[in-house]
């Protein structure tokens, strides 16, 4: 069963997507690229591929340390392997919440291997948990 949700909740999910990735909402007007008539994976693809074309140029500034974009590549990694995964799969791990969830600022190796192992007991934030934290 696919939820459907207005255009004001989808940008919210996906606002929590691209902050997760450490990129500043503020600077982008998603209500300009959500569709209301698309699904929700379908809008955050097309804005999520909009956004892998302009953070490469970031990732090329030598002021960026080699560390966050180290952490960013894991979270590429991480983002590819749970859209692998089948549908049914996915949503019941969105609606889960595990006990540990890493931060892109925490997504080294280790935390990604340890996710990759057991997607059930950990989460990554704005992969598999679009919960915010309070």
């Amino acid at each position: 069963m696919i939820m459907i949700m207005n255009k004001q909740m989808q940008i919210s999910v996906i606002k929590r997507a691209i902050r997760a990735k450490g990129i500043d909402t503020d600077l982008i007007n998603l209500s300009d690229y959500v569709d209301g008539r698309l699904s929700l994976d379908e809008n955050k693809n097309d804005i999520m591929q909009t956004i892998h074309l302009i953070v490469p140029m970031a990732k090329r500034n030598r002021d960026m340390p080699t560390r966050s974009v180290k952490k960013y590549e894991n979270y590429e990694k991480a983002e590819k392997l749970h859209s692998q995964r089948k549908l049914r799969e996915r949503r019941r791990d969105e609606v889960s919440t595990a006990r540990q969830s890493f931060d892109v600022a925490d997504l080294t190796k280790i935390n990604l291997k340890k996710w990759k192992k057991n997607k059930r007991r950990y989460d990554i934030n704005g992969i598999d948990n679009f919960r915010q934290p309070y």
